[in-house]
């Protein structure tokens, strides 16, 4: 038996040992730093290109809500050729519950040659962006005013408002109305109110119609551009009813029964459609 028998194992199987040893720590270390990077990665840690990195934003602050057209102090002023323009669309805004504070032809003499401009400025940025919001192709033109008050300045291509679902029907509680008969049948309209007070409306006159016609629908709503929301709410009552806008002043609706009238539609049938919705698109944000 050798020296290195007697008092130790061999070099080279120490050598051998220590070179297995090596390599398995090697692959350990390999092992754990791949899985660490991999999982560095999915989270977005590293390995982003600048590319990438540039392209993506931080979270946007939330937008302050936008004001409500009855809060927004709008001037409405014509730059066109065609007069009582401004008149129109200061009546059509006014529907929306836009407050309008002056109607006439634009102070400031500019031409306007694209639909219309929106004059605006520091304090109300925001409120014109709602009244842009009415005038497909209206340009946003700050100026040097302090207060919160937009200018709606109609120009030479405007054709019209961008159209707007209509509004619910006015509820009855809000609703004054006359009721009138046509028929021959005694104590028709007075039956009618009683039945329509008793649903919440509030009845005024109670009578023969006061311009006599013979009616063979079951009756006609008639009402002004102020009463159309409150007409909507009558015409749920009455199956068959016309409508009819005699462009009367005021909001009250006259309810004219006719020969086709055979009652009230029943309380849970009389409710309006639901009006449809639309969400604003969200603006692109570069950062």
């Amino acid at each position: 038996m050798s020296e290195q028998d007697d008092f130790g194992p061999d070099p080279r199987r120490r050598r051998l040992r220590r070179r297995h040893t090596i390599t398995l720590v090697a692959v350990l270390v390999l092992m754990v730093g791949t899985f660490g990077y991999a999982a560095a990665y999915m989270q977005g840690w590293v390995g982003q290109s600048s590319a990438s990195a540039a392209s993506s934003c931080p979270a946007a602050p939330p937008a302050p809500p936008a004001p409500k057209p009855q809060q927004i102090k709008l001037n409405v002023y014509n730059a066109t050729d065609e007069q009582g323009r401004a008149t129109v669309v200061a009546k059509a805004l006014h529907k929306r519950d836009f407050v309008i504070s002056t109607v006439a032809n634009d102070p400031t003499y500019n031409s306007v040659p694209g639909p219309a401009e929106v004059r605006f400025g520091t304090k109300g940025e925001s409120a014109a962006a709602v009244v842009a919001g009415q005038v497909k192709g209206a340009k946003l033109v700050p100026d040097a005013r302090t207060d919160r008050s937009v200018d709606l300045v109609i120009g030479q291509g405007f054709t019209r408002l961008i159209p707007q679902p209509p509004k619910p029907p006015a509820p009855a509680r809000s609703v004054t109305m006359n009721v009138y008969n046509t028929t021959f049948r005694t104590g028709l309209a007075s039956t009618t109110a009683k039945s329509l007070a008793a649903r919440g409306f509030r009845i005024d006159k109670v009578g023969n119609d006061p311009h006599p016609k013979i009616l063979s629908v079951s009756g006609q709503i008639v009402y002004g551009e102020d009463g159309e929301n409150a007409a909507r709410r009558v015409a749920l009552q009455v199956a068959g009813a016309k409508m009819v806008n005699d462009h009367r002043s005021g909001s009250i609706v006259d309810l004219i029964l006719g020969n086709g009238y055979t009652g009230l539609v029943p309380v849970s049938q009389a409710t309006a459609s639901p009006v449809p919705t639309t969400a604003a698109p969200t603006p692109s944000r570069k950062c």
